[in-house]
């Protein structure tokens, strides 16, 4: 009974440290050498942006298998002219768009960009109701 149990438990740390194993071993994005870049803002603050940056930078590490994520920065003049209207997009009280420079790594495969090709000026569109968290609605050249 004892053995019995002592096996099960090993198994089930097994199990979970392959999880575990596979699910950081598999390709992400990298964005741990990204330049980040803030404007002073008179719409946000530098937590309140650089937490919609780390909204992006989970997103991207989830999900740009092979690519690497190099600028991500706030511009206050390119945010005054277009959140407003994303806001009004998505139905939420306000917008902040971040934009963003990535290289897409060559073993990249998925949609339409270019293994080998850098990204510029890429946007990232996040809205917020209130005081909650940020969510991220869509990205792409705006």
């Amino acid at each position: 009974m004892k053995k019995r149990m002592i096996i099960g438990i090993a198994a089930a740390v097994l199990i979970l440290l392959i999880g575990l194993a596979g699910y950081y071993l598999l390709p992400h994005g990298r964005v741990a050498n990204v330049e980040i870049r803030i404007d002073p803002s008179a719409s946000f603050t530098e937590g309140e942006i650089r937490s919609a940056m780390n909204v992006v930078k989970r997103k991207f590490w989830r999900d740009w298998q092979y690519c690497e994520l190099t600028e991500l920065y706030y511009e206050e003049d390119y945010n005054q002219k277009h959140a407003a209207a994303e806001a009004r997009q998505f139905e939420a009280k306000e917008a902040i768009i971040l934009r963003s420079t990535f290289e897409v790594g060559l073993l990249y495969d998925e949609g339409n960009m270019s293994p080998g090709d850098t990204y510029t000026k890429w946007c990232w569109v996040l809205t917020r109701d209130g005081i909650g968290g940020w969510q991220l609605q869509t990205w792409g050249y705006g």
